[in-house]
C-alpha cells in the first residue's frame, strides 16, 4: 500500500522505529519523495517541518535520508526562499535546514558550493540561530547524550535535554549577575563543561562573550579587558585570577570576576554557585543573524592582540559547510576532544560540531598520550582532531605494538584499534607539519585522516583535502562556503560567509579589500585542482633578483641580542644580493665599545655580521652594511603604531644608503677572448676616470700618466699580466683579485710598478677563491739590481715586509748568484719569523719553482724550501720541481735534502713517484727520473739509519720484479749499495775492551759461551762471524730501533749460543746478549746447510719484503740481515711455541680442563694460521704457497686478543697449482693433521675458520671470490665432497651477519661470555669493558682497514638486543661504511638521525653518543643535541665537565648568533681584538645556568690541519680550569673527525706549552701533533 496523504506519512514516521519495518523503509522513502514534489500545495506547506520533525522522531532519519532524492529539495529551497517572511515559513525553513544537514543527502551533493550558497540565503531568510539549532536538536534527540565527562571515576553522561535546561539556567545566571544588558562577558577558561554552558548560554541570549586564551599575559588581557568594556570575567582558577588581581586596578569597566574552582576574599570577586544562584527570566530581543556573537583574542606576537568578531552567521554557515564537505559524519558519531575551546578547532569544529551533527563530544582529561589512548578505549570516538604531533604519537604508539613496516595489514589495523578505541574512522590534522606518509598510513589502514589549513579569522578551517582524495603535502581545496584565490605575488585571499566581520575596533576598509577579500599574510601555491600547498608566510616578505624568498624579519630578529645594535634593516628586494642598515646602540657611550678607533667599529659590526651569517642559507646571507646616523622613527613615517618597520618608507627614505651598497663597482675592457673587470676604487687611487684608461697594442694603458702594463692572451688558458704568466678558469678576469692578492703580484715588477706602491697596502687577509692563477715568470735580471740593496737594508733592520718579499722574489729571478743568496736568505728570515703577515706568502712561493727559468736558482730555492716545508706538503713540493725540471736534483742538491729533511714520509713519496713513473712504462729506466728516487732513497737510507730497513724494503720490491730486468738489475745494485753504506755507518768491531770495574782487557772470546753439543763447525763459524763483524750491532740496531752495541758494552761471559732447531735445510741457533746497561737480547741466527744461493737469497728476499706492508705483520720474525761469506741472516726472537708444541704440552695436563681449553682455542689458531699461509701467497704475488703449512711451521699467541702470528720458516715454498691446491694444502697439512694427531679436539666446522681467514687477508670481495672459485672447481671436479656443504653454510652466515674481522668476533665472544656472568651491570661498567676490550684487540688500528670496525663492534655487543627497525638501519651505515661511501662527519650525522628517528632507551643513548664520539671517557655525561647552522640541521656533542670547584659546565658548538655575539663580546673585554670571517668555527663553554663563559674559534687549513685563531675565558671564570676543558676537548673532537695537526700563533707559548705545542721550524707558529692526543 503506498502512503499518498502527508498526514497518514507523518502519523506513521511518528509512530516511531519499533513500529516501522525494515521492508517498509523503501515505501517510507518513495512516499517522501512523492510529498516532495507536491511542495507548493498548501497541505504539504503546512506540514512539512511537521514531517521533517516526525521523521527525526521516527529514529530512522539516517536510514530514509539515503533514499530521499536531493534533486527535489533545490526546488524546495528556492520556493521557500522566495516566499514572504512568517512564521509557518521560518518553520519550514528551519525543518528544511534540518533535513538538509544529514549524511544521507549531503554523500549526493555534486556541486558543494552551490548548496553552501543556497543554506546560507537559508540562514539569512530564517535569521536561524544557535538558540533555534539547540532547541532543534532537543527536539530531535531529548534523551540521546551529548556531552561525556570523563574522570577516574568514570564517564558522566549529559543528554540533549539536561544539556538544554543547565544552558537556559545559565543564561538567566548571566542576564541577571549583568549591571547593563548590552555589556559583554569575558572568558579566561580551559575546556570544561561549565565553559560549554557559559558559551551556550550567552551565545544564545545574544550576551556577547570574549573569549580570551588562558596562554595571555596580565598586559593584553588589561587591553582586552579595556578596549572590549567587558563588565564580567569568568576565571578558571586562583592561578588564572592572580592575572586579573595584578592588574584590576587599571580594569575601567570589569565589575566582578566569576571564580569556577578556588577561593577568593575580595569583594569583585565571586564563586560559581553564587553567580548561579541569581536568576533573571528577562526577555532578549533577538539579533539579526549578521549581529555580533562573541570575540575571539589571539595571543599577541608582535604588539597588542586583536579581537575578531564573529557573527551568528559565521557560526551557524560554518557548521553546514563542514557538513558539506565531510557528508559521512552523522549523530552517530563521536568526539573525543583535548583542543582548547578558545581556538577555532576546539570551540567550532568540535564542540559546536558535535551540536551541530548531534554527535557526541567527549572531553579528554589532558593531553597526554597516555590520557589520549585511556580515554580512546573508554569513550571510543569516531572523530579525532588534533595537531601533527598528537599523530605522531598515536603513530609511533602504534608503531611500538607491531612493525608497521613488515606487519600485515590485518595485524597494523587491530593495533591501530586497540590503540584508538576501535571506532576512530575521522581525523583532522591542523597548525603544522605532519609527514605525507602518516596520513597515508592512516587512511590505508581504516582511518580518513585529512590535512587542512585555516586560520581564527575564517572562524577555523578554510581548506581541507576531500575525503578519499588526499594529496602529498597538500592542505585540500576551499572548503564550501568560502572563495579563495591566490594573488599575483602568491597571498592567498579568502572571502565568504563564515569569514570574520572584521577585528574589533579597526576601520573594515584597513582590514578587507575593496572586492571584499581578506589578506591571509600566506604565501601558496594552487595546482588545478584548486589544492594548495604553503610556501611561506607573507609577512614582511620579498624575493631576490633570482626569484629566492626573503623572510627580513626573521634575519633582523637574529640581530637583537648583539648589544652595540640598536636597529637593523634587511635591504635587497628584487636585488642581486641582502645587505643592512645599522643604527648602533646609543647606549654604549661608557662601554669598551666607545673606546674603539672607527676601524675598529667597523671589523666589530664586520664581525657580527659573519655570526649572523652562519646562521643563514647562501642565498640569505648578508654581503654588505652601513652604519647610519639616526633610527627610524615614527616621526619620520618608518615605523608602524606596532612599532614595525614600513619597509618602503626606510627604503625612499635611506635610498642613498642602500644605492651606494649596490652601484657598479668596476669598469669592463674587452682584452682578446678575455674581459678584464676594474674596480673603480683602482681608478680612484690612480687618479683617473674610466674614460682614462684604455687597451691598445696588447697593453692597458694610461695615457695621460704615461704608465701601461702588459696584457696578452695566450692559448690554453692563459694570459700574460705584466712580468707573469697565470692560468686562467674563467673568460672573465677581476682585476680587484689580482690587486689585493699578494699570491698573484708579488715578484710581478711591471704589474707593481703599474699599480704603485699602494698596492703593499691594499693586502685582504682573507681565503680569496680566484679564477686565475700563478703559471710561471718570464723574467731574468741579467745584472746586479738595485733590489738587493733595498733588501740588505730590510735585513738590517729585521723588518719582515711584503715589498721586502716582493724584491727577494725579484732577487731570485737574477744571474748574479750572491743577490739569489740574499733574496732567500731573507725568504728564510720571513719563514723564521712565524708571527709576521708576509709569511703565508713566503711559504705559498716555495711551491713555485717557475718563479726563475735560472736553474741554480731553482736549485736554491728548493734547499730553501726544504728547511721549512711542512710535512704534508713534501709530495706536493718534490711533485712540482721534478715536473718541472728534474736536472735540479743534482747530487748536491740530493746531498743536501737527504740530510736536512728528516721526515721519513719522504721516502714514501718517493716510492709514489717510482710507482707512477712505472705506470708510464719507460723504454729506458736509466734515462728516467726513477734512477733519481733511487740516489736519493739510497743517500736518504744511509744519512737517516733509522730509515734504512724501510728503504731495504722498498729496493727489494723493485728488484724482485723479474719481468723487468732493468729495473730489477739497478735496485739490486742500490740495495748492495744501501747496505754498504748502512754497515759502514755502524763501523768495524771493538775488537778489545776495558772491564769498567777490574780494569782488566777482554775480547770477544771472553763473553762468548756456547752450548754443548753444537757442531763444532758450525761453532766455529758463528764465534768468528760475532767476533769479527757487526752481525750483531746490526741486528740489535734494526730491532731495538736505534741501540749501538759495543763489545764494552757486554758483561763477561754475556753472550750465550744455544740450538733451537735444524728445520727445512737450516740449522737455527738463538743468541742470547746479557749487556750492562742496555738490557738483554735475544736474536736468532739462520745458518744455511743444503739452500742454493739462488735459494738462500730468494727467501730471504721474501723475509724483508714480509714486514714491509702492514697486513703482514703477522708473518715472520722481524729480519735483521744477511751476510753473504757465512751463509747465514740473522732475525728477531719470539718467545712461544709452535702450534703442535703448544697443543702437545696442554694436553698433557688436565685432559677435560686442557681439552676445553684449546677447543676455545682452536678457532684462533685455525684463523690465524689461515690468514698467515694466505699472507704468503699474496706476498709472493699469488704464485708460490707454503708446501709444508703444519701446526709445526706456525707460532701462534695463545690468547685470541693477541697478535704475533709468525710462520717459522718460508724454506718449504712451491707454485700454487690452482685454488683447490690451495685451499686443500692448507687444511690437510694444518687442520687435519691437527684432528688426526689430537682426536680428543672437537670443532664443528673447521673450515668456517679456514674461510674468515681468507676474508681477513683478502677483504670481502676479493676473498669471496677465492671462496667461490673453490666451490665451482669442487662442483666440476668433486660433486659431493663435503666440504661444498660447509661453503653453502659460511654463504648463509655471511649473508645473515655479514663478515665479523677477527678481532671484533673474539672481541664480541669475549662481551658475551662476560655479559652471561654480569647480567645486572650498570652502563659504566658495561662501557668500561666495551673500552677495554676495544684497546685490547687493538680494534681502532682496525678501522684503517675496516672503517666499519666500531660500529660493528657496538652493533655485536650493547645493540645486538635493539629493535630490529634500529639494527636494520645500523646495518646500512655499516654497510656504507664498509664500502667508504661516507665521511667521518657524514657518519656522525647518520647515527645524530638515528637519536631522531627512534625513541631510544637509556642504554641506546648511552652507547650511540660513545658510538658517535669515541673520545668521550665510560664515565663522561654527555648528548647529542641537534643545532641548525647555514639554514641546515645538524649534530652537535654537548659535554660536561667540572671545574677546579667541582661546578659543572658544558663544551659545545654555539647554536645561535646570540651566543657568538657574547662571545665576541668576551674577546673584547679581554683586550682582544678579533674578526670573525665567514670560515671560522667556534667552540664554546657554558656556564651551569647556560650562559657562555669563554670559547675558541678556528679555520680549516687543509684536510689535515685545523688552525686555532684564539681561545678565551670570560674574567668571573679564569683559573678554574676551563680554559683546559675546552683545550682538551677541542683536540679530542678534532682526532675523531681525522685531523692531524694542530696550530696556533706565536702567542703565549708557554700557556700552550702545556698543551704539548711546541715550535716547529715548518709551521709558521705552535703545532702539535694530535696522533698524541
Amino acid at each position: 500500500m503506498e502512503l499518498i496523504n502527508i498526514k497518514l506519512l507523518i502519523e506513521k514516521l511518528y509512530s516511531g522505529k519499533e513500529s516501522i519495518l525494515p521492508d517498509e523503509y523503501s515505501l517510507i522513502i518513495k512516499s517522501i519523495n512523492n510529498q516532495l514534489g507536491e511542495f507548493q500545495d498548501p497541505l504539504f506547506e503546512n506540514n512539512f517541518s511537521l514531517l521533517i520533525d516526525a521523521l527525526f522522531k521516527s529514529s530512522i532519519h539516517n536510514e530514509i535520508s539515503e533514499g530521499i532524492n536531493l534533486e527535489k529539495l533545490y526546488p524546495i529551497i528556492n520556493y521557500f526562499l522566495h516566499q514572504e517572511s512568517s512564521e509557518l515559513n521560518k518553520k519550514n525553513i528551519d525543518a528544511l535546514l534540518d533535513l538538509l544537514r544529514l549524511s544521507g543527502i549531503l554523500k549526493k551533493v555534486n556541486n558543494q558550493q552551490e548548496l553552501a550558497n543556497q543554506i546560507f540565503k537559508l540562514i539569512e531568510k530564517s535569521n536561524f540561530s544557535l538558540n533555534d539549532l539547540i532547541k532543534q536538536r532537543v527536539s530531535d534527540y531529548s534523551n540521546k547524550n551529548i556531552f561525556n565527562l570523563i574522570d577516574s571515576r568514570g564517564i558522566k553522561k549529559v543528554n540533549w535535554q539536561s544539556l538544554y535546561t543547565s544552558v537556559t539556567d545559565y543564561g538567566k545566571s548571566i542576564l541577571a549577575n549583568l549591571e547593563n544588558k548590552n555589556s559583554k562577558i569575558a572568558f579566561l577558561l580551559n575546556n570544561s563543561f561549565n565553559m560549554v554552558l557559559l558559551d551556550l548560554a550567552s551565545i544564545s541570549n545574544y550576551i556577547i562573550n570574549i573569549m580570551i586564551p588562558t596562554t595571555t599575559v596580565s598586559g593584553h588581557i588589561k587591553h582586552i579587558l579595556n578596549e572590549t568594556e567587558s563588565e564580567i570575567i569568568f576565571v578558571d582558577d586562583e592561578k588564572e585570577l592572580q592575572k586579573i588581581k595584578l592588574i584590576k586596578k587599571d580594569l575601567l569597566f570589569l565589575k566582578k570576576a566569576v571564580l569556577l574552582s578556588g577561593h577568593s576574599a575580595e569583594d569583585w570577586v565571586i564563586p560559581l554557585n553564587e553567580f548561579l544562584d541569581k536568576k533573571s527570566d528577562a526577555l532578549i530581543k533577538k539579533k539579526d543573524i549578521h549581529e555580533i556573537a562573541t570575540i575571539m583574542y589571539t595571543s599577541g606576537t608582535t604588539g597588542e592582540p586583536k579581537g575578531i568578531m564573529f557573527t551568528y552567521m559565521n557560526i551557524i554557515f560554518k557548521r553546514f559547510c563542514r557538513a558539506i564537505a565531510i557528508p559521512e559524519i552523522n549523530d552517530s558519531d563521536s568526539f573525543l576532544a583535548y583542543l582548547p575551546m578558545y581556538h577555532t578547532f576546539g570551540r567550532y569544529f568540535e564542540m559546536m560540531g558535535a551540536i551541530f551533527w548531534g554527535a557526541e563530544y567527549s572531553f579528554m582529561e589532558n593531553p597526554s598520550l597516555e590520557a589520549m589512548v585511556d580515554n580512546m578505549n573508554r569513550v571510543k570516538p569516531t572523530i579525532f582532531i588534533s595537531i601533527p604531533k598528537k599523530w605522531m604519537q598515536l603513530y609511533e604508539k602504534i608503531n611500538e605494538i607491531c612493525d608497521v613496516e613488515f606487519a600485515s595489514k590485518e595485524e597494523i589495523i587491530i593495533s591501530i584499534k586497540q590503540v584508538t578505541g576501535g571506532k576512530l574512522k575521522w581525523g583532522l590534522s591542523a597548525a603544522g607539519y605532519l609527514p605525507a606518509e602518516i596520513f597515508v598510513f592512516f587512511q590505508l589502514h581504516g582511518i580518513e585522516l585529512m590535512s587542512g589549513f585555516g586560520m581564527t579569522e575564517a572562524t577555523g578551517g578554510i581548506t581541507m583535502t576531500p575525503p578519499y582524495s588526499y594529496k602529498n603535502n597538500s592542505l585540500g581545496k576551499a572548503l564550501p562556503g568560502i572563495e579563495i584565490k591566490v594573488d599575483d605575488d602568491g597571498e592567498l585571499l579568502i572571502k565568504g560567509g563564515y569569514v570574520m566581520k572584521g577585528y574589533f575596533n579597526e576601520d573594515i576598509n584597513i582590514t578587507f579589500e575593496p572586492d571584499g577579500f581578506f589578506r591571509t599574510g600566506d604565501i601558496m601555491t594552487m595546482d588545478s585542482d584548486g589544492f594548495i600547498e604553503i610556501i611561506d608566510r607573507k609577512k614582511e616578505i620579498y624575493k631576490n633578483i633570482k626569484g629566492e624568498t626573503i623572510s627580513p624579519q626573521k634575519i633582523e630578529n637574529l640581530f637583537r641580542d648583539f648589544e652595540f645594535i640598536h636597529q637593523v634593516f634587511l635591504a635587497g628586494d628584487h636585488r642581486a644580493f641582502n645587505t643592512v642598515l645599522i643604527y648602533p646602540n646609543p647606549e654604549i657611550a661608557n662601554t669598551l665599545f666607545y673606546e674603539m678607533t672607527d676601524e675598529q667599529k667597523l671589523e666589530y659590526y664586520a664581525s657580527s655580521i659573519v655570526t649572523i651569517n652562519k646562521f643563514l642559507a647562501p642565498f640569505e646571507r648578508i654581503l654588505d652594511f652601513r652604519l647610519i646616523k639616526r633610527p627610524f622613527s615614527a616621526e619620520n613615517g618608518e615605523l608602524t603604531p606596532k612599532g614595525t618597520f614600513k619597509r618602503r618608507v626606510i627604503e625612499n627614505n635611506f635610498k642613498e644608503e642602500i644605492d651606494s651598497m649596490y652601484t657598479k663597482t668596476s669598469m669592463e675592457l674587452k682584452v682578446d677572448i678575455y674581459e678584464i673587470k676594474i674596480p673603480n676604487w683602482f681608478l680612484r687611487e690612480k687618479g683617473c676616470l674610466s674614460r682614462d684608461i684604455e687597451y691598445s697594442d696588447n697593453r692597458l694603458r694610461i695615457p695621460e700618466q704615461n704608465s701601461s702594463l702588459l696584457i696578452q692572451s695566450m692559448d690554453n688558458n692563459g694570459i700574460i699580466i705584466g712580468s707573469y704568466h697565470y692560468k686562467t678558469f674563467s673568460k672573465k678576469i677581476d682585476f680587484q683579485t689580482l690587486l689585493t692578492n699578494p699570491s698573484l703580484w708579488l715578484g710581478n715588477e711591471e704589474l707593481v710598478s703599474f699599480a704603485g706602491n699602494s698596492i703593499f697596502d691594499w693586502v685582504r687577509q682573507v681565503n680569496q677563491i680566484s679564477d686565475i692563477d700563478f703559471e710561471k715568470s718570464d723574467s731574468v735580471v741579467e745584472q746586479e739590481s738595485e733590489y738587493s740593496e733595498k733588501v740588505k737594508l730590510l735585513k738590517k733592520k729585521e723588518e719582515m715586509l711584503f715589498i721586502g718579499l716582493h724584491n727577494s722574489l725579484l732577487l731570485l729571478q737574477s744571474k748574479v748568484i750572491q743577490d739569489v743568496l740574499l733574496g732567500a736568505s731573507y725568504i728564510s728570515d720571513i719563514l723564521d719569523n712565524k708571527t709576521a703577515l708576509v709569511s703565508k706568502y713566503a711559504y705559498e712561493f716555495l711551491f713555485r719553482p717557475t718563479i726563475t727559468s735560472i736553474l741554480e736558482n731553482k736549485k736554491i730555492l728548493i734547499q730553501t724550501a726544504s728547511k721549512y716545508i711542512n710535512i704534508t706538503d713534501l709530495e706536493k713540493l718534490f711533485a712540482i720541481n721534478t715536473k718541472e725540471d728534474v736536472k735540479v736534483f743534482d747530487e748536491n742538491v740530493i746531498e743536501y735534502l737527504c740530510k736536512n729533511i728528516k721526515a721519513s714520509e719522504l721516502i714514501t713519496i718517493l716510492e709514489n713517484f717510482i710507482d707512477k713513473e712505472l705506470l708510464n712504462k719507460p723504454e729506458k729506466i736509466l734515462r728516467s727520473p726513477i734512477v733519481l728516487y733511487f740516489k736519493m732513497l739510497k743517500k736518504y737510507g744511509i744519512n737517516h739509519p733509522v730509515s734504512y730497513e724501510k728503504v731495504r724494503q722498498i729496493f727489494v720490491k723493485y728488484q724482485i720484479m723479474k719481468e723487468n730486468k732493468e729495473l730489477s738489475g739497478i735496485a739490486a745494485e742500490y740495495r748492495i749499495g744501501l747496505r754498504e753504506g748502512f754497515r759502514t755507518w755502524l763501523g768495524p768491531n771493538q775488537m778489545i775492551a776495558v772491564d769498567a770495574e777490574t780494569g782488566e782487557e777482554y775480547s770477544w772470546n771472553d763473553v762468548i759461551s756456547i752450548e754443548e753439543g753444537i757442531e763444532p763447525e758450525d761453532a766455529s763459524k758463528l764465534i768468528e762471524a760475532i767476533s769479527t763483524t757487526s752481525v750483531l750491532r746490526e741486528a740489535i740496531f734494526l730491532f731495538s730501533k736505534g741501540k749501538l752495541l759495543r763489545l764494552d758494552d757486554i758483561v763477561p761471559s754475556g753472550i750465550w749460543i744455544s740450538f733451537v732447531r735444524s728445520y727445512h735445510d737450516k740449522s737455527v741457533y738463538r743468541i742470547s746478549i746479557q749487556t750492562r746497561f742496555m738490557g738483554s737480547y735475544d736474536i736468532l741466527l739462520n745458518l744455511n746447510k743444503k739452500l742454493s744461493p739462488e735459494n738462500v737469497w730468494e727467501e730471504v728476499n721474501w723475509l724483508i719484503l714480509a714486514g714491509s706492508r702492514h697486513y703482514l705483520s703477522e708473518l715472520v720474525e722481524d729480519f735483521g740481515g744477511y751476510w753473504d761469506e757465512y751463509e747465514f741472516w740473522s732475525s728477531k726472537f719470539i718467545a712461544g711455541d709452535t702450534v703442535h708444541k703448544h697443543i702437545q704440552k696442554e694436553l698433557r695436563r688436565n685432559e677435560t680442563i686442557s681439552n676445553n681449553r684449546v677447543n676455545i682455542l682452536l678457532p684462533f689458531l685455525i684463523w690465524n694460521a689461515s690468514a698467515s699461509y694466505c699472507n704468503f701467497w699474496r706476498l709472493t704475488g699469488y704464485s708460490l704457497i707454503l708446501s709444508s703449512p703444519t701446526p709445526s711451521n706456525f707460532i701462534i699467541p695463545t690468547h685470541d686478543y693477541q697478535s704475533g702470528t709468525r710462520v717459522v720458516s718460508f724454506s718449504e715454498r712451491r707454485f700454487c697449482n690452482g685454488i683447490t691446491d690451495f685451499f686443500n694444502t692448507f687444511y690437510e697439512n694444518f687442520v687435519q693433521s691437527l684432528l688426526n694427531e689430537f682426536p680428543s679436539l672437537e670443532i664443528r666446522n673447521p673450515w668456517h675458520y679456514v674461510f674468515s681467514g681468507v676474508l681477513n687477508t683478502f677483504g670481502e670481495i676479493e676473498g669471496f671470490k677465492y671462496i667461490l672459485d673453490f666451490e665451482e672447481e669442487l662442483i666440476k671436479n668433486s660433486p659431493t665432497n663435503s666440504v661444498l656443504n660447509w661453503i653453502v653454510e659460511f654463504k648463509n652466515f655471511f649473508a645473515g651477519n655479514g663478515f665479523v674481522p677477527k678481532q671484533i668476533f673474539f672481541a664480541v665472544k669475549r662481551f658475551l661470555r662476560w655479559s652471561e656472568l654480569n647480567s645486572d651491570a650498570d652502563l659504566s661498567a658495561q662501557a668500561e669493558l666495551i673500552y677495554d676490550l676495544y684497546n685490547t684487540y687493538n680494534l681502532s688500528e682496525l678501522e684503517e682497514v675496516h672503517p666499519e670496525a666500531r660500529t660493528k663492534f657496538f652493533m655485536e655487543t650493547v645493540f645486538r638486543d635493539s629493535n630490529d627497525s634500529f639494527k636494520r638501519i645500523l646495518n646500512n651505515l655499516i654497510q656504507k661504511q664498509k664500502n667508504k661511501e661516507v665521511s667521518k662527519e657524514a657518519i656522525i650525522k647518520e647515527f645524530f638521525n638515528l637519536a631522531s628517528e627512534f625513541q631510544l632507551s637509556e642504554k641506546e643513548n648511552f652507547f650511540l653518543t660513545r658510538l658517535t664520539y669515541p673520545f668521550l671517557k665510560p664515565t663522561d655525561t654527555a648528548a647529542i643535541i641537534k643545532t641548525k647552522a647555514e639554514g641546515e640541521e645538524r649534530s652537535d656533542l654537548v659535554i660536561k665537565l667540572f671545574d677546579s670547584d667541582g661546578v659543572p659546565f658544558y663544551i659545545r658548538r654555539p647554536s645561535n648568533p646570540k651566543e657568538i655575539s657574547k662571545l665576541h663580546q668576551i674577546f673584547l673585554e679581554a683586550n682582544l681584538l678579533v674578526n670573525f670571517r665567514p670560515e671560522h668555527q667556534f667552540l664554546v663553554a657554558v656556564s651551569e645556568r647556560g650562559f657562555i663563559i669563554g670559547g675558541l674559534f678556528y679555520t680549516q687549513m687543509n684536510e689535515t690541519t685545523i688552525h686555532m685563531d684564539k681561545i678565551v675565558v670570560s674574567n668571573r671564570y679564569r683559573r678554574k680550569g676551563i680554559s683546559e676543558g675546552l683545550m682538551n676537548e677541542f683536540s679530542k673532537r678534532l682526532k675523531n673527525e681525522g685531523y692531524k695537526y694542530l696550530t696556533t700563533g706565536f702567542f703565549r707559548p708557554e700557556y700552550f706549552y702545556r698543551f704539548g705545542f711546541s715550535v716547529e721550524r715548518k709551521y709558521t707558529g705552535l703545532v702539535k701533533d694530535l696522533s698524541n692526543e
